[in-house]
């Protein structure tokens, strides 16, 4: 059943060079990452630096892109396209580039966050032009969407249908606190997501700031902060309807679910539905609880549920 993408994997956890080498595998787990700014290490880095995934990025700032180009590996590959509803649309470079975005900075909204203010101040506007995700030619289907496009999500999925075809995991960030004008909140992406058939799986930590006052300063910042920002949400195909995902899409989900975003329960119902479809050997499942870490294992006879 072994595969051999665990010849690359040695910084990877014992875990996931285990999954890699178990699983059906033809090729490299495929992920896309629009809005691929290098201000912060992506959470499918560690998967993609020991072999077992690609990157296919969008990242339309010129300084972004360079940094990324300078630094990519040979799993790497970029576009310096801004990619959106198609057409025409204008780019809002804030003093903080990691605040950008298709969006105008609601400047009421933002103002009620005090120190924020400054980062989300449009320093130029870029007139530039979109496209759709199913309109870039030659682009592959990936396993996993990240996007971080402060507003732009919506816009995304609904261009690229075609594209997300057989994706198995979307990462978007999710917004709770509008800052920017006429920018879609949680639920029109959540419906969205839904709609393509995908449930929500979880919410990682996101960012929550104090909402400023005229006697905030008086207060420890950690006691006072308490407003949700956004957060990095995860995506997955529904599991309920596994009879309609194949068996790379289950495999592909296993390897992000354990490398990308550690949900080893997820993992392990993959891996029996794999077995179920003899798939993988008999063996695999518990060998690759195995190789997890002690503190994953129940140390007494009670199993929690």
């Amino acid at each position: 059943m072994g595969n051999g993408l665990s010849s690359h994997s040695a910084r990877l956890p014992a875990h996931t060079s285990f999954l890699l080498e178990a699983l059906p595998l033809a090729r490299r787990t495929r992920v896309m990452d629009i809005g691929a700014n290098p201000a912060n290490r992506p959470a499918y880095a560690d998967l993609v630096a020991g072999g077992g995934a690609e990157v296919h990025g969008f990242e339309p700032g010129d300084d972004a892109f360079a940094k990324l180009e300078e630094n990519k590996s040979d799993a790497e590959v970029y576009y310096p396209y801004a990619v959106g509803a198609g057409g025409n649309a204008v780019f809002y470079a804030c003093e903080n580039g990691s605040f950008s975005s298709l969006f105008r900075p609601d400047v009421k909204q933002v103002e009620t966050l005090g120190h924020w203010e400054k980062s989300l101040r449009v320093a130029q506007e870029i007139f530039l032009t979109t496209l759709r995700l199913d309109d870039v030619t030659d682009m592959v289907h990936p396993d996993m969407l990240k996007m971080d496009t402060q507003g732009a999500e919506l816009e995304i999925l609904r261009g690229g249908q075609a594209t997300l075809s057989n994706c198995v995991v979307i990462m978007p960030e999710v917004r709770f606190f509008r800052l920017y004008e006429d920018e879609p909140m949680l639920g029109p992406l959540d419906q969205q997501l839904r709609d393509m058939g995908f449930m929500l799986h979880k919410i990682l930590p996101g960012a929550v700031v104090r909402l400023t006052s005229s006697r905030i300063g008086r207060l420890r910042p950690a006691m006072t902060r308490n407003q949700m920002v956004d957060a990095d949400a995860i995506y997955i195909r529904d599991i309920a309807r596994h009879s309609e995902m194949s068996n790379a899409q289950l495999s592909h989900l296993a390897v992000l679910a354990d490398a990308v975003f550690k949900s080893i329960d997820l993992v392990l119902r993959c891996l029996d539905l794999l077995l179920a479809r003899d798939e993988i050997a008999a063996d695999v499942i518990d060998m690759y609880i195995d190789n997890l870490p002690r503190n994953f294992h129940v140390t007494n006879t009670q199993e929690d549920n």
